[in-house]
């Protein structure tokens, strides 16, 4: 095979963060953006003042699942992973009928590593929501990309496209592995729905290994 058709594939870009929405019983205070002021020590210390205020909005309103929930976030943000758990942990007590905080756990247990944990917490929203978005199909999809397990990968990224037509990123997922196993045809036809769909992040990627597959290819002849 020519070494030009082993372009390297970025096939792990992970979920950063997704905006939820709780089940808000009580009046939801945001924090006032002139209690996140600017200072010399930059980002850490707006972390820190957006944690004291909703450590304080927790308090005072124990019942509301938002405050843990944004307190997750933000310690996750400072690699406190344990503590950002933890507060993930008693949003779902207080709300277990909001998946997503079922899929932030899981999305958090995937950048540490935990495998297995991500994967349960992931296939529990896919059982809890009737399997009607594609985001935990594209998580389970990557981390058994990261496993090394392409067959098992496909299975969800070929649901992701029953659940979303439209949606191209399991195509790029799929074009990878088809060039991984050699299905130079396959990667081909992938690709270009890809990019049909409407593209995303890896647009450039994958004209690029389109071109090195194709050397002839125009891309305004992809239709």
């Amino acid at each position: 095979m020519d070494r030009s058709l082993r372009t390297p594939l970025a096939l792990l870009a992970l979920l950063l963060l997704l905006p939820t929405t709780g089940c808000v019983q009580q009046a939801v205070r945001e924090v006032r953006n002139d209690l996140v002021t600017p200072t010399p020590q930059g980002r850490s210390t707006v972390l820190e003042l957006k944690i004291e205020k909703y450590e304080d909005l927790s308090r005072e309103f124990p019942d509301e699942p938002l405050y843990p929930e944004r307190l997750a976030r933000l310690y996750w943000l400072q690699k406190d992973h344990r503590t950002a758990l933890r507060h993930l942990d008693r949003a779902i007590r207080l709300d277990p009928e909001n998946s997503k905080y079922e899929y932030l756990k899981g999305t958090i247990y995937a950048g540490i590593g935990n495998y297995r944990l991500a994967k349960a917490s992931l296939r529990e929203v896919i059982e809890g929501t009737g399997a009607e978005y594609t985001g935990p199909y594209i998580q389970l999809a990557e981390i058994c990309l990261r496993e090394d397990n392409p067959t098992e990968a496909r299975t969800y990224l070929q649901r992701c496209l029953e659940v979303d037509p439209g949606f191209p990123t399991p195509h790029y997922y799929l074009g990878a592995i088809a060039l991984g196993q050699r299905d130079q045809k396959g990667a081909i036809e992938h690709f270009e729905q890809y990019l049909r769909l409407g593209a995303g992040p890896q647009f450039e990627e994958v004209i690029q290994t389109l071109r090195n597959l194709q050397p002839e290819l125009r891309v305004h002849h992809i239709r």
